[in-house]
């Protein structure tokens, strides 16, 4: 069973949607005693990210990472609610009411706060930390941030990540500065 897990982390790293749901169809007939309601959840939030509604494939991420935090599918669902969210933050426009087609930056920004604290301190928090403070500095919103920088500074002290995090800091508040006038 862990060896097909292996093998479906490697296929979803290659970006193939629908091998994916294949295999984790398969997976589920081979190990009908371990198949339960997280692999369910699982192929079914896979089965519409493969249809590109990223929105509600989303939604059905967040939902998987809530319910079944100890499943051995976690970190792939974590990498790919991390994909949305990015997809977010790079300007993937998201649908509402089946007609409009509106920015979704807030709801980047919500995805990586949830990845951020979901995973403490793992790679994948401070990844999603570092692309949320990196989006708002490209949109301008550099209070917000340096507010990013600095709980990423407070999370990871030590080490390149703390460094690298105190100096954007001081670039973001300098570049917040707007004159003497201000």
């Amino acid at each position: 069973y862990l060896m097909a897990i292996a093998r479906l982390k490697q296929q979803l790293a290659s970006g193939k949607s629908d091998e994916v749901v294949a295999a984790l169809e398969q997976l589920k007939a081979d190990f009908p005693d371990l198949a339960g309601g997280d692999l369910d959840a699982f192929i079914e939030a896979e089965k519409i990210y493969a249809k590109h509604d990223l929105g509600k494939a989303g939604k059905g991420y967040k939902e998987f990472l809530d319910t079944w935090p100890d499943s051995p599918l976690q970190p792939a669902a974590m990498e790919r609610y991390f994909s949305i969210g990015a997809a977010f933050l790079q300007g993937q426009k998201r649908t509402f009411l089946k007609v409009l087609r509106l920015p979704a930056f807030d709801d980047g920004v919500e995805i990586m706060r949830h990845i951020a604290d979901k995973a403490g301190n793992s790679p994948i928090a401070l990844r999603a930390l570092q692309v949320t403070a990196e989006n708002q500095e490209r949109r301008k919103q550099f209070i917000e941030a340096y507010h990013t920088w600095a709980e990423i500074a407070s999370r990871w002290p030590t080490g390149p990540a703390g460094r690298d995090a105190l100096l954007r800091m001081g670039t973001a508040l300098h570049a917040s500065y707007n004159g003497p006038q201000y």
